[in-house]
């Protein structure tokens, strides 16, 4: 009767939740409320969501600087795909071979030092020769962080989060993936027209956000 008992057990179905580090099996409902519940998790989707918040962001507004005018159309997507495709293929190799929060620091790190870079370049100046080739290259360079991060980051929290609640976490980043996109136009307006570039403020963003990793695992 015991034996019945215990493969009865076995083959109901349960879920492991994660409750301060430690694992408890129990039959259980979840929604997006339960990303709150318990405070490591809770911890971990706030500063992820900072994190992803902010690479969004700044796609979003390499997306639009990186532009060309100048250039067919055909031109420009083939720019950002040959961008995306370096982007995503080195993501796949880091993810492989080294740690996350490693690669993490050193992407929030790159990507402080090269929006900071911003603070010299004016929205609203045209710049031509040597100084335009500066500028498209910092436009492209950001372009490649984001698209790395963007990926790198989305890898990172399908492992973090428990198999039963990670869908709701991986919900919540595409409804501020798309909440961002729609405020970039706004945050890009707001400092442009004060001749402050907004890409040097979210080098800011960045630098703030480095000092969040130390509660990631």
């Amino acid at each position: 009767m015991k034996e019945e008992n215990d493969y009865k057990l076995k083959m109901d179905s349960y879920e492991q939740i994660l409750q301060g580090g430690n694992i408890s099996s129990r039959q259980a409902h979840h929604s997006y409320v339960s990303l709150l519940k318990f405070n490591s998790i809770r911890i971990r989707i706030i500063i992820v969501s900072i994190i992803w918040s902010i690479i969004s962001l700044s796609y979003f507004m390499s997306a639009k600087n990186q532009l060309n005018p100048h250039r067919s159309y055909t031109f420009n997507i083939a720019l950002a795909g040959v961008i995306e495709i370096v982007a995503y293929l080195g993501s796949i190799v880091t993810s492989l071979n080294l740690g996350r929060i490693f690669v993490i620091k050193r992407l929030l790190i790159a990507a402080a030092i090269v929006h900071l870079l911003y603070y010299f370049v004016q929205p609203h100046d045209e710049y031509k020769g040597f100084s335009k080739a500066v500028v498209l290259i910092l436009d492209i360079v950001v372009r490649i962080l984001m698209s790395f991060g963007n990926t790198f980051l989305a890898i990172y929290s399908i492992e973090l989060f428990p198999t039963s609640i990670r869908h709701f976490a991986l919900g919540i980043l595409g409804f501020i993936t798309k909440l961002t996109y729609m405020l970039s136009f706004i945050f890009s307006s707001f400092f442009s027209e004060r001749f402050i570039n907004p890409n040097f403020i979210i080098g800011i963003f960045f630098v703030c956000s480095y000092f969040l990793t130390v509660k990631l695992r």
